[in-house]
């Protein structure tokens, strides 16, 4: 039996925020994570929690972001092939916890725009 010993290869430092004030565009990508009740199987039954922590959490984050960086104009959402409110429709049957989050940003200024093109993704 062979035993690994842990080493570090490298050390990635965090950038300060100056560094993203450059001018130029900034992309936060946000992961989308499942919506299912607890009670699907396979799932803990502490999955809605950790959800809604989750979102909350994403919301922080971006407005943090925001905050330091700038304000947020364009969101492209996966699974979304249309832009403006027919998009942020399609989130919303999709996704509640990322509507509220897209619906803030929209009513603030940003624009959405379409990620998908169906006739690539049918």
């Amino acid at each position: 039996m062979i035993k690994m010993v842990k080493k570090a290869i490298g050390k990635i430092e965090k950038l300060p925020v100056e560094h993203f004030k450059k001018p130029g565009r900034k992309l936060y990508l946000v992961p989308l994570l499942p919506i299912a009740e607890s009670h699907e199987k396979g799932l803990p039954k502490d999955y809605p929690a950790k959800l809604e922590a989750y979102w909350k959490e994403v919301s922080l984050r971006l407005d943090d972001l925001g905050s330091k960086v700038g304000k947020i104009h364009e969101i492209y959402h996966e699974l979304i092939n249309e832009k403006g409110e027919k998009g942020l429709k399609r989130i919303k049957k999709l996704n509640g916890k990322s509507y509220r989050i897209v619906k803030r940003y929209v009513e603030k200024g940003a624009e959405l725009q379409a990620t998908e093109d169906m006739n690539l993704v049918r």
